[in-house]
């Protein structure tokens, strides 16, 4: 199991329903390496950041962390179904855009990168403005690479990517 998805499985059983009035890095000290010692921080990290990006994390002031209910999360999910744009508003990154974009259109479906890719960077353009070249370059493949060490989605030999259904990425973390 790639050390990501690790990360992720320790927020969503071990820091779910948590409120935290501290930093990431204190969180990881404390909560983390107690569980998985041989996890890095910056493995860590990038589960934490991509989990706020993707509504599963809030952030309220400099350091107050709250980390939602599987429950919650679950409905983040279905609430993507149903509307791209919820839940990331706030967030106003186009990761946090991606993932709703590919929840919303490709949820159960199999497709080639370049459908995703195609429709992201169209419907982007459409909410957000132009990205910057590095953002355009960046978005899809970082936003699949962590679908799909949380287990929402997988790449297959062919060069296409297979969306799971919200309700199997709601059974994957019960």
């Amino acid at each position: 199991m790639p050390n990501r998805a690790i990360a992720f499985k320790i927020i969503i059983r071990h820091l779910n329903c948590e409120r935290f009035e501290t930093s990431i890095r204190d969180i990881y000290n404390n909560h983390v390496l107690p569980i998985c010692p041989n996890l890095t921080y910056s493995l860590f990290y990038a589960a934490f950041r991509y989990s706020m990006f993707f509504g599963f994390i809030e952030k309220r002031g400099n350091c107050d962390w709250h980390i939602k209910s599987v429950d919650d999360m679950c409905d983040q999910l279905r609430g993507l179904n149903d509307n791209p744009y919820i839940g990331v508003r706030n967030l106003n990154h186009p990761i946090s855009l991606a993932f709703g974009i590919i929840i919303h259109h490709f949820n159960r479906q199999t497709v080639p990168i370049t459908e995703i890719e195609t429709r992201i960077e169209t419907e982007i353009e459409n909410y957000q403005g132009e990205l910057s070249q590095y953002e355009n370059e960046n978005v899809v493949p970082h936003t699949l690479r962590f679908l799909n060490h949380f287990g929402f989605a997988k790449e297959l030999e062919d060069g296409d990517w297979h969306i799971k259904s919200v309700d199997d990425m709601c059974v994957l973390h019960p």
